[in-house]
């Protein structure tokens, strides 16, 4: 999941810059920083949002939705048989003619691809999902990243992203991403002044009934 230059700004990731341009000694950046410690952290919002509460029941909702279960249902025959096919060209193989082995393993081929057509189809459908709940959790994760920086003390915050790789390594203690999912889970139905919010998780409460 990539955010758009917008979203990026809205949950304040301008930031992201900051440690970079201090790093190369930008004037004015690095002599700021002379003057006291910089507390820096790390985050994975993606993570943080999809391991929310809210995104949990949402996935939990559409596993139970017909077409989702009759698309994972495919996804678990085809494997079945793609499975089959493999092991009877393992076990068949030293008598078959050179004409049969390749018609198995074209077979072979074509059920891997239309496997992985419909597991693409189940990832895109929960991607639908977890985009939803990232759309309406923006304010409130926006509001929840300044509680958690004034919280932990935090100056500088780095995003973490696999698609973005501008950390390579960083310990666990300085990793804010469970915080943030704590925080939003616990302000569920307390949003930070967002009525709109409020609605989105009464309705999410009552979705499961």
């Amino acid at each position: 999941m990539i955010y758009s230059p917008s979203t990026i700004s809205r949950f304040g990731l301008n930031l992201l810059i900051v440690f970079a341009l201090v790093s190369l000694g930008v004037p004015g950046l690095s002599a700021a920083t002379d003057t006291a410690p910089q507390r820096i952290a790390v985050i994975n919002l993606e993570r943080a949002i999809y391991a929310t509460t809210k995104a949990e029941r949402r996935i939990a909702q559409l596993k139970r939705n017909e077409e989702y279960r009759t698309q994972r249902d495919e996804v678990e025959s085809l494997s079945k048989t793609g499975q089959e096919l493999v092991e009877r060209l393992r076990r068949d193989e030293s008598v078959l003619s050179e004409t049969r082995k390749r018609e198995l393993q074209r077979r072979i081929t074509s059920v891997r691809e239309d496997v992985e057509y419909a597991i693409k189809k189940l990832q895109t459908m929960e991607q639908a999902v977890v985009e939803e709940v990232r759309e309406e959790l923006a304010d409130r994760a926006e509001a929840a990243l300044e509680q958690l920086m004034e919280e932990e003390g935090v100056d500088i915050l780095l995003r973490r992203h696999p698609n973005v790789p501008i950390i390579l390594y960083a310990d666990a203690k300085y990793d804010l991403t469970l915080k943030l999912t704590d925080l939003l889970n616990r302000t569920n139905h307390s949003p930070f002044g967002s009525p709109s919010s409020q609605v989105a998780d009464d309705d999410d409460t009552t979705g499961d009934r």
